[in-house]
């Protein structure tokens, strides 16, 4: 294709085929990365390519942003020590997230020009994944990028006219109103096959499990988690994810008391440490955060 048609042709695409994609395929979509610009010619990228079942279904757990089920999910990270080495701090701060997004676009479009579907997010728990990659504490996770054969055809999102996006020379005042607009999000509607499926999933998942929790206690949890969200449009924004972790904690208790294992057990001694932190020191809430999801990538082994 020629490369406007590439440019156009290219759409986040969130529903794939299980049609695997060849290494040399992916090996050729490496390469176009590799040739994006580099800030200093740093080259501090790299490309950890996951193609194993199994690890993909594992990143998809942790990250939220991904959807559809793609065979394939590339992680772009920074090789810190590369850069310190090199001595550029200015690279440290803003210059390797935008190094990896044109090396991103780069492969997005190379894989456009191939038939291939791709989506980038951001959307992801960053130390679950680095423990599911194996990746050094001088790795710094930049994007992630789903990638595969798209099922169906996705729809052509709106884009703002050109008077609203171009500006010659310096700003006029021209889009003041379309500030404030947002574009529109891409959404899959599921088939009635991927409801019904998933209806008779949830029913047999309930008939088979339901007698092991005691209804009480979800009764409880469900009390508390609709009477959080009530009560957080006038609460600070800081009991979010208190009351968000709270509620992973009493279900964590839950199915600790179901099914036994040590990793429930676990986490809820990991959550019960660190949850009174939220006030008194919030890098150290967020950072047990962290370590409970890291710590739940335990439970994937089962």
């Amino acid at each position: 294709m020629q490369l406007t048609e590439v440019i156009e042709k290219r759409r986040s695409i969130r529903k794939f085929s299980d049609k695997p994609v060849s290494r040399g395929i992916l090996e050729e979509l490496i390469k176009a990365a590799a040739l994006a610009p580099t800030a200093s010619n740093l080259q501090a990228w790299r490309f950890f390519v996951a193609d194993d079942p199994k690890l993909v279904r594992d990143i998809d757990s942790f990250s939220p942003g991904l959807s559809g089920k793609p065979p394939v999910i590339i992680a772009i990270a920074s090789d810190l020590a590369e850069v310190e080495r090199r001595g550029s701090k200015n690279s440290l701060v803003y210059g390797l997230m935008m190094d990896a997004s044109m090396a991103a676009e780069n492969l997005m479009l190379k894989a456009a020009d191939l038939g291939l579907g791709t989506c980038a997010i951001k959307s992801y728990n960053d130390k679950a994944v680095h423990k599911l990659l194996n990746l050094p504490d001088t790795m710094r996770l930049e994007i992630l990028i789903s990638l595969g054969w798209p099922e169906g055809e996705p729809r052509t999102p709106k884009r703002k006219p050109m008077e609203e996006v171009l500006f010659w020379n310096a700003w006029e005042g021209q889009a003041e109103e379309a500030a404030d607009k947002k574009p529109e999000k891409e959404t899959d509607s599921p088939s009635t096959a991927e409801k019904a499926l998933k209806t008779a999933t949830l029913a047999e998942s309930r008939n088979s499990k339901a007698e092991h929790f005691n209804k009480k206690e979800l009764q409880d949890l469900l009390i508390y988690m609709i009477t959080s969200a009530a009560g957080l449009p006038g609460e600070p924004q800081m009991y979010g994810p208190l009351r968000l972790i709270e509620s992973s904690r009493r279900l964590a208790g839950m199915l600790g008391d179901a099914y036994g294992g040590a990793v429930f057990g676990e986490l809820t001694a990991l959550i019960d440490a660190g949850k009174g932190k939220n006030m008194t020191d919030p890098e150290g809430f967020c950072e047990m955060l962290g370590e409970a999801a890291a710590q739940a990538t335990d439970l994937l082994s089962d």
